[in-house]
């Protein structure tokens, strides 16, 4: 496997009560994709209060129905 990178993108402080951040994190091996969206989701959900992923941005997917070349989880299975 390559070197893990986990990046932060952009960053931002919206107002007050809400934050903005973007983040880069790649890559991944068959399956692990999954395993590192739920405890990011269960994180989210169940230690920070009012925080929420709203929007999934992957390069060359034009929708969740999308497949991509070299990647084994489907884009509906990633998200």
């Amino acid at each position: 496997m390559n070197k893990f990178i986990i990046k932060c993108k952009k960053s931002h402080v919206e107002n007050s009560r809400s934050f903005y951040g973007c983040f880069y994190l790649a890559p991944f091996d068959y399956n692990q994709s999954i395993t590192v969206a739920n405890a990011l989701r269960r994180t989210l959900l169940s230690e920070i209060s009012t925080v929420a992923i709203n929007a999934v941005e992957i390069e060359g997917a034009l929708h969740e129905y999308s497949s991509l070349q070299g990647v084994r989880d489907s884009v509906l299975d990633i998200l």
